[in-house]
């Protein structure tokens, strides 16, 4: 409380002097005065409230005067996680393992304005034509991405290619076979 009354003294002083002189000349420099004397004497923050290992929240919630009041799903996003998430796939036949595999990708495109339609369409064209194949709509910046099928060996995915191939000859240019993460009943 004393700073701040001293710090408003200070300035009234200071702003009082500069009045008498030319005021266009040193306006930019009585500001940066000001701004550096109001950062140095209000800057004497302490960190000792703050949890060494919290989030966010709980850095504010140390204060007295703040309360942050949330849903419990969030904050057990907002805490630091040691492990990675695992999620399992679940199919009509039972649950589906994630294994090292093969797919078709069939289309890549980084146009901000017309991938991702684009994809949405290819997917679409090749579900209606082969619907045993299950397609994957990704996007991992900037590019979308339309990946095809569930293969264990690469024989499989090179069938399935070249049935695509015949199937769609504009797909041609685009199509590629890709190692990648396939859920395996």
């Amino acid at each position: 409380m004393a700073t701040k009354i001293l710090f408003s003294i200070f300035v009234a002083i200071l702003y009082s002097k500069v009045n008498l002189m030319n005021r266009r000349k040193l306006r930019p420099q009585l500001c940066c005065l000001i701004f550096m004397c109001a950062t140095g004497l209000s800057g004497y923050a302490t960190t000792d409230s703050i949890p060494a290992r919290g989030t966010i929240v709980d850095s504010i919630n140390a204060g007295d005067l703040i309360f942050i009041d949330q849903p419990a799903s969030l904050n057990q996003r907002l805490k630091c996680q040691s492990e990675p998430v695992k999620t399992t796939t679940v199919t009509a036949s039972g649950t589906a393992h994630a294994r090292a595999g093969y797919r078709v990708q069939v289309f890549d495109d980084n146009n901000p304005r017309t991938a991702r339609q684009q994809a949405q369409g290819t997917k679409a064209m090749i579900q209606r034509r082969f619907p045993q194949y299950n397609c994957y709509v990704s996007f991992e910046s900037p590019y979308w991405r339309v990946r095809c099928g569930d293969f264990r060996t690469r024989a499989e995915a090179e069938a399935a290619m070249t049935e695509i191939k015949r199937a769609f000859p504009a797909l041609s240019r685009s199509l590629h076979l890709v190692r990648d993460r396939v859920n395996v009943k």
